[in-house]
């Protein structure tokens, strides 16, 4: 969190403290002196700060010897919220955080309805992620504009429709395809040309459905030769679908970009390697973490600005439909992880996670004798 964040929270929660490691905030230019002028406390060593942790704050996930210290230093019962990778095929820290007993909310589950705006963190970091994967294939391809550049986007959410308006400022030649009409107004006016792919789920099956987007996809990919294309289809707790399966990846221009922003929910292309840049064929496939490090001082009070949200609608407990929102983020509870993310699950076991998700959260009430 930002200070001014910061201060906000001890505002409105005075019992509470803020730890923050020295040197934290400096990278996106907010200094040690103003978290301490916004009344944070400071730690000698990361050890200390997770030895006296309740609720760890992230952005992302961590990796290597910083996950393995949290999960051997966090306390039972402790809570962790940020960007956790849910959905990627290797799931293993959901069962090492499940069995050091830590509670979890991963913002990657935060539905995109209305009511969640104000703490629905993948919006807010995505809008940054789309006009930066554009501006990063001007740099590849050492270019100033787009103009003579095909553009295809798929998807036509937040990162989508931020892709698509970077790429008509620059000049490039843009279709996006997605299955919701309710940017289509704005992906007009910026410029680009529209293409409703049909709802997945409104077929005989799933897998029909997203056989018809295929080849829609197909269709486009035949017609012109694009050379960025900019993958951002996906549903929150869903596998992304595989717009662009093998037999569709020579159809792509030569010395292709295909940047997959869905390749932590499985990928919308395939050969998509997460958080790695893959050579497939005549092209690459760019999949990389942490796109809002581009822009480190705005994103991170965009990101601030959602995790506050997030602590005011967890600890006030006022409204139940946010609260619901917000039971739908967890991801692991009480040593359960959520049934969707394990390999095959029973109603059962839905409904055990159901009420433990219930005792945690109203654990977490600020008022509650046993909240933070």
């Amino acid at each position: 969190m930002v200070p001014a964040d910061v201060a906000s929270v001890l505002n409105d929660f005075p019992r509470l403290t803020v730890l923050f490691e020295p040197g934290a905030g400096v990278a996106a230019g907010f200094s040690d002196q103003a978290y301490l002028e916004s009344g944070a406390q400071p730690v000698s060593s990361p050890e200390e700060g997770l030895a006296r942790a309740d609720v760890l704050l992230r952005v992302k996930r961590a990796s290597g010897s910083r996950e393995t210290l949290e999960i051997v230093s966090l306390k039972s019962g402790a809570v962790m919220i940020g960007f956790l990778d849910p959905q990627v095929d290797d799931r293993s820290h959901l069962y090492a955080w499940a069995d050091a007993g830590l509670d979890c909310f991963a913002f990657e589950l935060v539905r995109n309805a209305e009511a969640t705006a104000s703490f629905n963190a993948t919006a807010a970091m995505s809008r940054f992620a789309g006009r930066i994967v554009v501006d990063d294939f001007l740099k590849l391809e050492h270019l100033n504009t787009l103009e003579s550049v095909d553009v295809l986007v798929l998807g036509s959410g937040n990162a989508g429709v931020a892709a698509a308006q970077r790429a008509c400022e620059l000049g490039g030649k843009v279709v996006v395809m997605g299955t919701s009409k309710r940017n289509q107004p704005v992906v007009e006016n910026s410029g680009a040309a529209f293409f409703r792919l049909p709802d997945e789920n409104s077929s005989g099956s799933v897998t029909s459905g997203i056989c018809s987007q295929r080849n829609l996809v197909r269709g486009q990919l035949k017609q012109r030769e694009f050379r960025l294309v900019v993958c951002a289809a996906r549903r929150i707790g869903q596998r992304a679908p595989v717009l662009i399966d093998q037999d569709l990846l020579p159809y792509l221009a030569a010395g292709f970009h295909l940047y997959d922003l869905a390749a932590s929910s499985g990928g919308n292309c395939a050969g998509v390697v997460y958080g790695a840049d893959t050579v497939v064929g005549n092209g690459i496939i760019h999949s990389r973490t942490g796109y809002p490090a581009e822009f480190p001082h705005e994103s991170s009070i965009q990101y601030s600005g959602t995790m506050l949200a997030f602590l005011r609608t967890l600890f006030r407990q006022s409204s139940g439909e946010l609260l619901a929102h917000i039971k739908q983020a967890m991801i692991v509870s009480g040593g359960k992880i959520h049934p969707a993310l394990l390999p095959s699950h029973c109603p059962d076991q839905t409904r055990d996670f159901a009420s433990q998700t219930g005792k945690t959260v109203s654990g977490l009430a600020y008022e509650s004798s046993a909240g933070p």
